[in-house]
Parts: structure tokens; C-alpha cells; sequence
């Protein structure tokens, strides 16, 4: 485990040393010798509007949140792959009520409210509120680093702040397996793809 953080950590950055730094796809070192080695679920990361990709693995459960780390200490908490916090990303999303979200993706109403509150580049906590509309399901068949889920995706429209666009989440065996989750205009969207359950 130990040596499988090192190499990890020779692929990361933190977010403030990475504009310099030349951006490589992390995917293309997302081998099946390497994937045959991960003994923990392991999800890949990416934030285009940085750049930056990294690695996550669970660090701590509370309840149904998981959350999840990267060799460099950035944070995501999770419920079935639906983000509800981040931390070390700057401009943070410091909680997101993600009830809503969790049930329509599980077939339940598919319009609802989402409060949540995010980190500013004055280091000031902003509140804001959305309504929201899920459609779908699509039926899609999925691939990611040799596994091939038989998925659903989704489509989450949020109005009322300053999305700039959907959500959107594949899910496979009732949790989501890929996604593209808004975080904050400052950070853009995050990208999750499943490299081990």
C-alpha cells in the first residue's frame, strides 16, 4: 500500500504548484498491471479548468459519507459517489445538501431544492440555494480501466446561482460510477471515474 501511494504521489500536485507544472493524462498510467496491484477502492480525479488529476482513496466514513484523499490531501465526501464536500481545492465546496440528488438517482422525485455553501476567493463562506430537475435514466454500456458496467446516465439541471453546467452521472449496482459534479465557478467541474470499487 505504502509503495502504491508513492507512485501515486510522483503523479499528483497540489493545486497551487500545478498551473506551471506541464499537465500529463493520468489515465495512461492507470495500467491493469497497476490496477491489478490496487487492493482499495480507488476512483481517479480530474479538474479540467486547473488542470489537475490525482487519485482518491477512502480516509475516513461517517454515516453514508466517505470521504476521500488524494496522496496530497485534497478531499472529497461522498455518498454514493455524489459530492457533498471538498477541501484543499481553495475555492471549496464546503457543504452541499445532496438528499435530492441521492433519491432521484435511487428512482425517487426528480425535481427538488438544493441548498449548499462554498468557500470564496475572499475566504468567505457564501450560501446559496438551487432548484433542481433530473432526467433519465439512459441506458449506456460503460468501460473504465477494464471494467464494463451496464450504467444508467443521468442529467442534473440546476438553476438559481452561477452553474454553468449540468451535472451529470453514470451509476451501475446503485451508485455512481462516473460523473461530471459542478464544484464553484472558481474550480469548475470535477470529473470521478471508478478505477476500483
Amino acid at each position: 500500500m505504502t509503495k502504491m501511494i508513492q507512485i501515486l504521489a510522483l503523479a499528483t500536485c497540489g493545486l497551487t504548484a500545478c498551473a506551471p507544472a506541464p499537465y500529463f493524462d493520468l489515465r495512461a498510467r492507470v495500467t491493469p498491471a497497476f490496477i491489478a496491484s490496487v487492493t482499495t477502492p480507488m476512483v481517479l480525479i480530474e479538474l479540467p479548468q486547473k488542470p489537475y488529476a490525482a487519485t482518491i482513496v477512502p480516509a475516513a466514513a461517517n454515516g453514508p459519507v466517505t470521504t476521500w484523499a488524494t496522496p496530497d490531501a485534497i478531499t472529497l465526501s461522498m455518498i454514493n459517489g455524489v459530492v457533498t464536500a471538498t477541501r484543499g481545492m481553495g475555492t471549496d465546496l464546503m457543504h452541499s445538501d445532496i438528499d435530492g440528488t441521492v433519491a432521484a438517482l435511487a428512482g425517487g422525485p426528480r425535481v427538488y431544492d438544493r441548498r449548499f455553501s462554498y468557500q470564496n476567493a475572499e475566504n468567505q463562506t457564501v450560501l446559496r440555494a438551487q432548484r433542481c430537475t433530473m432526467s433519465g435514466p439512459a441506458d449506456q454500456a460503460l468501460t473504465l480501466y477494464g471494467t464494463t458496467y451496464v450504467a444508467q446516465m443521468w442529467t442534473e439541471t440546476c438553476t438559481g446561482n452561477d452553474q454553468q453546467m449540468p451535472n451529470i452521472y453514470w451509476t451501475a449496482g446503485g451508485r455512481v460510477v462516473q460523473s461530471q459534479q459542478f464544484i464553484s465557478a472558481a474550480v469548475g467541474p470535477i470529473i470521478t471515474e471508478t478505477i476500483r470499487n
